[in-house]
């Protein structure tokens, strides 16, 4: 098995990006109620993410894309808007070298905190 790839994301990944973002929260285990925004992301909305001074990084495994983070600058914080790991690829690591990404941005910028928001516990 070749060795994990983190970097950054770019516009070019926006539609490798985008699918997975939606079949993982349109995976989860328990209804939410409005639905998740991120059942209706697509390559236009991470490119203007990118576009808008977003951030965000990938890995690849195997050259795929495993997983993908997003993250932009709110209220003098990093503020992490999506994180979505392939299921063939979790529990390998992949999200904790997502986050582990988004914090080293939050270091460069000279940022003191991460926000990281979530809707409900999913026990699988």
């Amino acid at each position: 098995m070749r060795p994990m790839l983190l970097r950054q994301m770019n516009e070019a990944d926006a539609e490798a990006v985008a699918a997975p973002v939606r079949a993982t929260f349109a995976a989860q285990s328990v209804p939410v109620d409005p639905p998740a925004s991120a059942l209706c992301v697509g390559a236009a909305d991470v490119m203007a993410h990118l576009r808008a001074g977003g951030g965000g990084a990938v890995v690849e495994m195997e050259g795929a894309l495993a997983g993908s983070i997003m993250w932009s600058v709110v209220d003098g914080g990093l503020y992490i808007a999506r994180l979505a790991v392939a299921s063939a690829w979790r529990r390998r690591g992949v999200a904790g070298a997502l986050l582990a990404a988004a914090e080293d941005a939050a270091r460069v910028a000279e940022l003191p905190r991460v926000h990281l928001g979530t809707r409900l516990v999913l026990e699988d």
